[in-house]
């Protein structure tokens, strides 16, 4: 199922918005900077939801909002407006949220995901190319492995031979000085077919819950660096 959204950028968005939940592959995503052009494409159909970035004193905004109101009469029309602005018609139909711009990457995938009823992941990944370690109790693995991506709950690891599915290791990240001995712990829940290349294999790594101050460090730390 394919989300059709129309993102009216006319301030400078977020430098998140890049990495938000409208970079998912099921959100059909039309972007303008124009108020014309952006309610064309709301008329036009299909849009499950408009998004609008706009300054602090352009009036343009509640005369959008209004001619939405006025001349679409769409009862199911929703929308998210990010800007400091207060005027009335932002706090009622088809506005939905009212954010400002100061809102966090999981504020907006938040307001994004109960617009839709859409399910977004509760942990940003980081795109982050790090040397792997994995020790268990039956010993090391061997494999030569990086992570491709990592979030506060697991990371996606890329390795040039067989892991052990289901077995638990404690995983340490090579090559960065901050992380130097940090250790955590993590569940390899299965092996991807998708996104394979050549002899490399790639495995779903789940941390383990009671580590969450590790794994909050981590995610701490790809923040500041990625």
């Amino acid at each position: 199922m394919a989300y059709a959204v129309v993102l009216i950028v006319r301030s400078e968005p977020g430098p998140w918005v890049k990495q938000s939940v409208l970079q998912h592959r099921e959100i059909d995503l039309r972007i303008t900077e124009s108020y014309e052009a952006g309610f064309k494409l709301i008329a036009k159909g299909p849009c499950d939801l408009f998004i609008v970035f706009e300054k602090a004193n352009d009036a343009s905004l509640a005369e959008f909002v209004e001619r939405l109101v006025f001349d679409l009469q769409n009862p199911n029309l929703k929308g998210i407006v990010v800007t400091p602005q207060k005027h009335p018609v932002l706090q009622q139909k088809p506005v939905d949220e009212c954010l400002d711009p100061a809102v966090t990457l999981e504020e907006f995938n938040a307001a994004v995901a109960a617009a839709l009823s859409f399910p977004v992941r509760a942990h940003r990944r980081h795109r982050v190319r790090m040397p792997l370690e994995a020790a268990g109790e039956q010993g090391n693995l061997t494999a030569p492995m990086s992570s491709v991506n990592i979030s506060e709950g697991g990371m996606l690891v890329e390795s040039t031979g067989e892991l052990p599915v289901g077995e638990t290791f404690t995983w340490s990240f090579e090559g960065a000085k901050d992380l130097e001995g940090l250790e955590i712990p993590g569940k390899i829940l299965r092996e991807l077919e998708e996104g394979r290349a050549g002899d490399l294999r790639l495995y779903a790594v789940q941390f383990v819950p009671d580590t969450k101050e590790r794994c909050a460090f981590l995610a701490n730390y790809l923040e500041k660096t990625s």
